[in-house]
């Protein structure tokens, strides 16, 4: 034996001497016991608790799990496009691509033309504010159109603009087949949008 486990020996055997010579009062034990047997209550309700909050968390992990794989078996698949192109190898498909070209060059010409003629005859209502700067228009279609001051100049010095057109007046706009503002006049039906 070392002289450690000797230490020890003669420390135990010190302790149960002198815990023999002074008893404690039965109602310290009591207490303890009492004490003791509260903890051990206390300690049962967290251990409790702990598992409890253990299986709602793994409860919500496989529920999260099960959701996404769900979703991922179940969802919309995704939409693919082919762009297929008119290509040929021989001399004759070449021609019939040629033929399709020059329908769709004549039908786009056409539908220019129409509504370059569309344009050219077009016009919109609209209520005036005069501004600083220029004119400023509210179409129907809530467009808004700024008319600058040189613009209604010269339509003033050309005749294409009322003389008595005053801020919240129904107007008619006139364009040409560009698009162009050539001329403002006040409607004459009161139409209002």
């Amino acid at each position: 034996m070392t002289k450690r486990d000797n230490d020890e020996i003669d420390l135990t055997s010190l302790y149960q001497a002198r815990k023999k010579q002074y008893k404690s009062p039965a109602a310290l034990k009591r207490k303890v016991l009492k004490e003791a047997m509260g903890a051990k209550y206390s300690t049962r309700f967290f251990s409790g608790f702990q598992q409890v909050a253990i299986a709602a968390g793994t409860l919500l992990l496989i529920s999260l799990v099960a959701i996404q794989y769900y979703d991922f078996n179940h969802s919309q698949p995704q939409l693919t496009y082919t762009l297929v192109e008119v290509h040929s190898i021989g001399e004759q498909e070449n021609n019939q691509y040629a033929e399709i070209s020059r329908k769709y060059d004549q039908h786009y010409q056409q539908f220019k033309q129409k509504q370059a003629l569309l344009v050219s005859h077009h016009s919109k209502s609209a209520v005036l504010n005069q501004m600083e700067g220029g004119w400023e228009l509210v179409t129907c279609d809530k467009e808004l159109l700024k008319v600058s001051d040189e613009l209604v100049n010269t339509l003033k010095e050309m005749d294409l603009i009322g003389d008595t057109l005053q801020a919240g007046d129904n107007v008619n706009i006139a364009f040409n087949r560009y698009g162009l503002i050539v001329g403002i006049h006040q409607s004459k039906l009161n139409k209002s949008c």
